[in-house]
């Protein structure tokens, strides 16, 4: 039998320079720690903005191109081991920046070349981006191909309802390049489509007395975004038509046996209070998940085949991150995959 396919979680895949030799850009091996210098190819500061940004055509899947420094062309590379060490599998490696439904159509047809090459159906786990890619995949596909395609899933922490850690990557900026290269973080995140397809699909901008904002001033819509430079209509769109398609998220895997694992026991993101800081810093309202997803607000978001199919972890489950490098988590990989 062969290996599950592993479609994993943001910033899992190596990206490399194909213009280049492949000479490694942004190194998976790094995920969740402090980027150095070095894990973005060595590049001076100037020009990281440029070298991992994006370009994408309104209604074009494909991204247009994927760095904007003169003779670059980023693609992915391997899928680092690290967060899936306990697990056997072969690695499905993607750009992580680019719309999640590009990707999903690459998926799609690789199962079906998967397919005649194992002669046997897939087995496939998702692991937070990469869940939200599989299901992608099987609207893609459609019930009757998916049947036929694909055999078992399981999604580990899968934020179909989306994150607030999209929200700090694009508002704030991500502090995963150092807190002092915020700006530069925000600034090349802001051209990435995956991204906005992970904001918050709730109202989770709130005032500072809790109530959320108008619906006009949420994430999804221009008026979340008041004298936010590159948020375009473009991007916010690709944001709703995936978020569309994540709604009743199973309706597409045909007799394929699916489970969603979930962790409940971390301080998680879910609401983000603007202009309630005397500094000016962007406060956060947390609830239980996993650190990434929100337990309650991705519940309220599935339906009841949804429902039927999460197992929960709690006490002393890791984070988001490592959640499938948790012994109990890894266990029940396993044996789901292994029926």
């Amino acid at each position: 039998m062969a290996d599950p396919l592993l479609v994993p979680g943001t910033q899992a895949s190596t990206l490399i320079d194909r213009a280049n030799g492949s000479a490694p850009i942004y190194n998976a091996v790094r995920m969740g720690l402090p980027l150095i210098a070095k894990s973005l190819g060595g590049l001076p500061k100037e020009e990281w903005v440029a070298a991992m940004s994006m370009e994408h055509a309104p209604g074009q899947l494909a991204p247009t191109r994927t760095s904007l420094q003169p003779g670059r062309d980023l693609g992915f590379g391997e899928v680092s081991r690290v967060p899936y060490d306990l697990l056997d599998y072969e690695g499905w490696g993607y750009d992580w920046r680019a719309d999640m439904r590009w990707n999903a159509e690459r998926l799609v047809d690789d199962l079906d070349a998967r397919l005649i090459r194992e002669r046997e159906r897939a087995r496939l786990i998702g692991h937070s981006q990469g869940g939200l890619i599989i299901v992608l995949a099987s609207k893609h596909a459609g019930a009757a191909e998916w049947d036929r395609l694909v055999s078992r899933v399981v999604l580990v922490g899968s934020p179909l309802a989306g994150t607030l850690n999209a929200l700090e990557a694009l508002l704030p900026g991500s502090p995963s390049l150092g807190d002092d290269n915020r700006i530069l973080a925000r600034d090349m995140a802001r051209t990435w489509p995956a991204l906005y397809q992970m904001l918050p699909a709730w109202s989770c901008i709130e005032e500072s007395d809790g109530d959320p904002r108008a619906p006009a001033d949420q994430v999804l819509e221009p008026g979340g975004w008041p004298g936010q430079a590159g948020i375009t209509a473009d991007l916010l769109t690709r944001a709703q038509e995936a978020q569309a398609l994540l709604r009743n998220p199973f309706a597409e895997f045909g007799a394929a046996e699916v489970r969603a694992f979930l962790g409940t026991n971390h301080k998680t993101p879910q609401a983000l209070i603007r202009d309630a800081d005397e500094d000016g810093r962007f406060v956060f309202k947390d609830q239980s998940g996993d650190s990434l997803v929100p337990h309650a607000r991705t519940m309220a978001w599935g339906d009841q085949s949804y429902h039927a199919s999460v197992r929960m972890f709690n006490k002393n489950t890791q984070n988001h991150a490592r959640l499938c490098v948790d012994v109990r988590v890894a266990t029940r990989i396993r044996q789901f995959l292994e029926g």
